[in-house]
């Protein structure tokens, strides 16, 4: 009778602990906001509200030896119930994969495995025929033509709360992600936290991600551990109910491109200041497998920016990495229709790469003509960028300017670009254009990024020309005053030729109001936001 009352006791105690557990992480998790002050308070201060709130939890008639140990065993359980590791950046040339999945089983045998690849791994990963734990699985992305939405969709593999994103060949102790998500469940809601590798480069980053301007800039974070992106390898943990509801979940290269999606969404990534992951292995030892990850890094980048609309990279440091149209490639953008180009229906603006060659075709056309000693001037909404900025339009396609009809013989260019099609001798394009009495300078033979050039000529004082665009209501005639003299003013990075009296000539052709309200070509169609 003695012997079964203690069995009922222990039972009654065992599930009242059990209860204590599942009250405290539900508790815990439905305050993981902790409010915006949490990201300022430190690791140390964190632990030790953590654990206090706990210790309330914990049944008076509940022995343990320690607090801390109460701590971990509860941790360790939420581990093993709500946590899925994914490993999934690893090149099939190049990996440890069957030891770090055998590191993980060993210690937490009960938490989902998945190895996520975008393609089937070749060599196969024949290790996993072997592994007794059937927790491990392997998902490939690869959208077949004879495989289901189940087949390649995370959802129907991560079943658990929170995800664990384990670097290839690193290595943890069975106690680092129990106090992980400890550090993880006082950030701000949304947040990720993110551990080190010992002895490795951990790189904090702020990242402006600028889609309307097809950018991103990145500049190096120095005294922080809150960061928008990291660059080295580090372990992630995330809640899984937001990493499914990104557009992209998995796309390399990875994390870069998981990043670039939080920080839309303006969320952090938090360094843990104690938890460290160790190295397992030492991979691409051999300068030919290091150059060969480099390659396909930069061809997962390319791929990634494509999928993104990426144009433009400003690294740490101010060096810029290009991603968009050059001289050999079409322009980025096709046929513009009712003056209004198909990225403002996107909510963009004109790509960085076409508005950066678009200058470099001004600047070289500006050099000729003064050089030819060409009277001319900028027109239209060049006009109006320069007034305003210095520079293009943010979301102009090309530039004009005017010239004196009878200059034209002055320049050989220009001249006989009236006759046929010429190709300098820096592949610029010399050439009458199609849609009327009018000259055009374009990029390159392949990419049609141009200047247009309007030649004008004067009528008792006004300045006219023979051809008029009706759905331009600045195409108009002007007193010829305007030109005499010409001034200079700051455009596409060199001093340009511009009427007198810069907004008297915008007003007239525009109309009162129009230099310091920006609008789209047609508004009444799409306006500025």
């Amino acid at each position: 009778m003695v012997r079964l009352s203690w069995q009922r006791m222990f039972i009654a105690v065992a599930s009242m602990n059990l209860f204590a557990v599942l009250y405290i992480w539900k508790t815990l998790d439905s305050r993981c906001s902790c409010g915006t002050s949490a990201v300022n308070v430190n690791h140390i201060e964190m632990k030790r509200r953590f654990e206090n709130k706990i210790e309330k939890k914990i049944p008076s008639f509940f022995m343990w030896k320690t607090k801390s140990q109460f701590i971990h065993h509860n941790l360790s359980t939420v581990v093993e119930s709500d946590v899925t590791f994914v490993l999934y950046e690893f090149e099939f040339f190049e990996h440890n994969l069957e030891e770090t999945v055998k590191h993980l089983s060993e210690i937490y045998p009960l938490v989902p495995i998945l190895i996520v690849s975008d393609l089937v791994p070749y060599p196969p990963l024949l290790f996993l025929k072997t592994m007794l734990n059937s927790n491990v699985q392997l998902i490939s992305l690869d959208p077949g033509a004879n495989k289901s939405s189940t087949m390649t969709s995370l959802y129907y593999f991560i079943k658990t709360k929170y995800v664990v994103f384990v670097p290839d060949a690193s290595r943890m102790t069975s106690t680092v992600l129990s106090e992980l998500l400890q550090f993880f469940l006082f950030l701000p809601n949304g947040h990720l936290a993110a551990a080190r590798i010992r002895g490795q480069k951990s790189i904090c980053l702020s990242l402006d991600v600028d889609l309307k301007r097809w950018t991103l800039t990145y500049r190096q974070n120095v005294g922080t551990k809150i960061c928008d992106s990291l660059q080295g390898k580090h372990l992630l943990i995330w809640r899984t109910h937001q990493l499914l509801d990104l557009n992209q979940p998995l796309v390399q290269p990875f994390p870069e491109a998981l990043f670039i999606q939080t920080t839309s969404r303006n969320l952090k990534v938090h360094i843990s200041p104690e938890h460290l992951l160790s190295e397992g292995r030492l991979l691409f030892k051999d300068a030919h497998l290091r150059e060969k990850q480099r390659m396909l890094d930069s061809h997962k980048r390319m791929n990634l920016y494509k999928k993104f609309g990426i144009k433009k990279v400003i690294l740490p440091g101010n060096q810029v990495h290009w991603y968009g149209c050059e001289k050999q490639t079409s322009r980025c953008f096709g046929t513009v229709h009712n003056d209004m180009p198909e990225y403002l229906f996107l909510g963009r603006w004109t790509p960085p790469c076409c508005l950066e060659n678009l200058r470099k075709t001004a600047r070289h056309v500006f050099q000729i003509l003064e050089k030819c000693e060409v009277k001319y001037w900028l027109e239209g909404g060049s006009l109006l960028g320069a007034f305003r900025s210095g520079d293009i339009i943010p979301w102009d396609y090309d530039v004009d300017i005017g010239v004196y009809a009878d200059d034209i013989l002055k320049c050989e260019w220009l001249k006989n670009a009236q006759k046929q099609s010429i190709v300098d001798t820096s592949g610029f394009v010399w050439e009458k254009a199609r849609e009327g009495d009018f000259l055009r300078v374009q990029f390159s033979q392949t990419n049609h990024l141009h200047v247009d050039i309007f030649p004008f000529y004067s009528r008792n004082g006004i300045m006219t020309k023979n051809t008029w665009f009706k759905n331009h209501p600045q195409d108009r005639e002007f007193p010829e005053h305007f030109l005499h003299p010409l001034e200079k003013l700051q455009f596409v990075g060199i001093m340009a030729s511009v009427p007198n009296n810069i907004k008297g000539f915008l007003e007239l052709k525009f109309g009162k109001g129009a230099v310091d309200n920006p609008q789209y070509p047609v508004p009444s169609v799409l306006k500025v936001l």
